[in-house]
């Protein structure tokens, strides 16, 4: 039983290392592991299974995941400027505060003007997925009909025309030429 109780406290520790803040680890008879947030108590179930078995060492690391693939998430949607939640994230919160979160800034009539100049969004989202699939933006955005002597110069219509293009591209329904390719990081001077 000695042996156990040693097992049961380093897994503890263990769990509160990958945690890599203070939190206190408890042994409880529940179904499943469970993190309380607002306590910062990591609550881990009594198994039949050993404390030195996989399983309860999974145990100790899925609190931990979850919290690393959850804020992996907040990061790329934060650095893609997606204004979207996350399915966990939409269940604790009110939905004043979900609609505060993801209306725009800016007060709109909401009328859409396809004549109006190219968004911050739009370009932001060229530039990435030119980014991601190694295209030089300059030569893509020439690369129809018209010519532009910057991206400030295309419409909102023609952006959504080039970000269906980059979508077939990534998607593989379409090729990309090869007089295009090759990101330029300084595309916009």
């Amino acid at each position: 039983m000695k042996d156990n109780n040693s097992l049961v406290e380093q897994k503890s520790l263990l769990a509160k290392l990958m945690a890599a803040e203070n939190i206190t680890v408890q042994h409880k008879k529940i179904p499943t592991a469970a993190f309380d947030v607002k306590n910062r108590v990591l609550y881990l179930p009594i198994l039949k299974w050993k404390p030195g078995s996989s399983v309860y060492d999974l145990f100790c690391a899925h609190p931990v995941a979850t919290a690393s693939t959850r804020a992996e998430g907040r990061a790329l949607r934060k650095a893609l400027k997606l204004r979207k939640l996350a399915a966990e994230e939409l269940s604790k919160k009110d939905i004043v505060s979900i609609v505060q979160q993801t209306t725009p800034s800016k007060p709109t009539d909401g009328d859409w003007n396809p004549e109006e100049k190219i968004s911050v969004q739009q370009v932001s989202f060229i530039d990435n997925k030119c980014r991601q699939l190694d295209i030089n933006v300059l030569s893509f955005i020439n690369s129809g009909d018209q010519r532009y002597g910057s991206i400030q110069d295309i419409t909102k219509e023609k952006a959504s025309s080039m970000l269906i293009i980059l979508n077939k591209y990534q998607n593989g329904n379409m090729e990309i030429p090869e007089d295009i390719k090759v990101y330029d990081e300084n595309w916009r001077n």
